[in-house]
């Protein structure tokens, strides 16, 4: 009989023991999943400004109007659907040819040396086109030396900046065409909660430009 109370002894204690572990397995834990979405929740300026690098902005560039938006969560809705997800390095291989301007008038030699102005556009973003704008010499046809390389943006571009950092050229066909990448920044304004933010984007396009 004493040996059945201690057998019926040792089960209950190791009942009671267990019985904790047993609790901790089923506790309820919060999900990697619910804690990404609460974290990616954008309810103040502050936090938009985090999700997507905004900076802040004390004086507008001539000309430039921000778009203005009523809440952080409209503008929010507005920058997911245009930039997340998105690489913020634009690269345009094919410079398509929308447009292009030739200016030239001789400098030295009689009809041998010409000083050429050609522009060429793009679409750079949505209705936002890029205009570049290339110098250059010209002897009996062929490059001589490239004088200066700018760009602009046109169209949509209310509350957009354009500021050109670089560029590289090669020259090709034997010194007949000059192929460039210009580099720049593609900056838009917004006006939320009452104060001016920025977005900005790196872009590079290539254009040629044809000595003939």
């Amino acid at each position: 009989m004493k040996k059945m109370f201690r057998i019926l002894s040792s089960i209950v204690l190791a009942t009671t023991l267990l019985a904790p572990a047993v609790f901790a397995e089923e506790a309820p834990t919060l999900s990697s999943e619910k804690i990404s979405t609460e974290e990616a929740k954008v309810t103040t300026l502050e936090d938009l400004d985090r999700k997507f690098n905004l900076e802040s902005v004390d004086v507008l560039p001539k000309g430039v109007i921000p778009l203005k938006f009523n809440s952080v969560a409209e503008a929010d809705q507005y920058l997911s659907s245009k930039y997340l997800n998105v690489s913020q390095t634009a690269d345009n291989d094919n410079f398509s040819q929308r447009s292009e301007s030739n200016a030239g008038n001789t400098t030295g030699e009689i009809l041998s040396t010409q000083t050429i102005t050609k522009t060429k556009s793009t679409k750079l973003q949505g209705r936002i086109n890029l205009d570049v704008t290339a110098v250059y010499i010209l002897k009996n046809g062929y490059i001589y030396s490239l004088e200066k390389v700018t760009s602009d943006i046109s169209g949509e571009t209310t509350n957009f900046s354009w500021k050109q950092t670089s560029y590289t050229e090669k020259r090709l066909d034997a010194n007949r065409t000059i192929a460039l990448t210009v580099y720049g920044e593609l900056t838009e304004y917004m006006y939320v909660n009452g104060q001016i933010r920025k977005i900005v984007t790196s872009k590079n396009v290539y254009v040629e430009f044809h000595g003939a």
